[in-house]
């Protein structure tokens, strides 16, 4: 219109390219819960665009570095280093749509133990962008929740004959 404002307005935007913006937002390791109730240790990923989890469970790697291993806090480590740690299988859970953003990975590594998860660059997402950078990051595998279930359901205690419960326990001694 014919408004015009006392001084000029600019700014600087961003604007990300096919090979700048696609690339791995968040990564962490949990224990989620499965459909029957179940703690599983789960790798949690999020991209800046979406994927096919089958197409990223090809190309997402996984390690499990040796309880003796120094780590100097960094997450970048050579061949010859990765000679050394247990390659870790990754089992992709299903997401609700056909591509998402956000993955998860259910795998099994021992309590408290470094890993190393690194993404090849090449991966393409649904949007057509390329990860032009791989990523790498070490973290590490939680531990299970220490819990007690009382076994069965229904009626805790017969009304005659053997008056005992069942327990269930998981990482709790005695």
């Amino acid at each position: 219109g014919n408004s015009q404002s006392r001084h000029d307005v600019e700014q600087n935007v961003r604007i990300p390219s096919v090979t700048t913006f696609f690339r791995v937002r968040s990564l962490d390791a949990r224990i989620i819960r499965n459909e029957d109730d179940q703690p599983e240790q789960t790798l949690v990923l999020e991209l800046t665009d979406a994927v096919r989890t089958a197409q990223l469970a090809e190309q997402l790697q996984a390690w499990v570095m040796p309880e003796n291993f120094h780590q100097t806090g960094k997450n970048h480590y050579s061949e010859q280093e990765i000679r050394q740690f247990t390659p870790l299988a990754l089992t992709g859970n299903p997401s609700e749509h056909e591509y998402s953003a956000l993955q998860t990975f259910r795998f099994r590594a021992p309590e408290n133990r470094a890993l190393l998860v690194r993404l090849p660059a090449g991966l393409t997402s649904q949007g057509q962008f390329v990860m032009s950078v791989p990523y790498e990051k070490t973290l590490w595998a939680p531990g299970y929740p220490r819990e007690v279930n009382i076994v069965g359901d229904g009626g805790l205690l017969a009304l005659k004959g053997d008056q005992k419960l069942g327990f269930q326990t998981r990482g709790v001694q005695g």
